[in-house]
C-alpha cells in the first residue's frame, strides 16, 4: 500500500470511531477534535517553510498582495465537511477520498479577511 493509500485508510477509520463515537450520544466536542486533527495532519501536503503543514490549493485574490500578513483558512467549512463525512453510509474510503478532494481546500487570505470571516460565523 502506498503512502497515499495508508492516510486515506487512517482518516476512513478515524471517521468510522467518530461515527460510533457520536453514536453513543456523546457531545460533538467529545470527537470533533480528533477528526479535525487526523485529516489535517495526514491530507494535507507539506510545502516547505512558508507553507509547512498547509495544502494550498486556492491562492487569495487582490487582497493577499505582497506584503500583506497572511493567513489559511478553510474555503469550506470544516464542520460541513466534517458532517458530509460522518453521513457516509456505507463507509467507503473511495466516498472519503472523493469529499476530501472536493470539500477540504485550504485558501490564503489576509489577516483581515480572516477575522471578518471568523466574526461571521464562517
Amino acid at each position: 500500500m502506498g503512502e497515499a493509500q495508508d492516510r486515506l485508510r487512517i482518516i476512513t477509520e478515524m471517521v468510522r470511531l467518530v461515527q460510533d463515537t457520536r453514536d453513543t450520544g456523546l457531545n460533538n466536542t467529545a470527537y470533533t477534535k480528533p477528526l479535525r486533527e487526523v485529516i489535517h495532519f495526514t491530507w494535507t501536503t507539506r510545502r516547505g517553510p512558508e507553507h509547512k503543514g498547509v495544502s494550498v490549493h486556492l491562492r487569495g485574490g487582490p487582497a493577499c498582495a505582497e506584503g500583506a500578513e497572511t493567513t489559511f483558512d478553510h474555503a469550506i467549512p470544516l464542520c460541513i465537511v466534517r458532517d458530509r463525512l460522518l453521513a457516509l453510509d456505507p463507509l467507503a474510503e473511495e466516498a472519503v477520498a472523493t469529499i476530501l478532494a472536493e470539500m477540504y481546500v485550504v485558501t490564503v487570505v489576509t489577516r483581515e479577511e480572516g477575522k471578518r470571516l471568523h466574526a461571521a460565523g464562517m
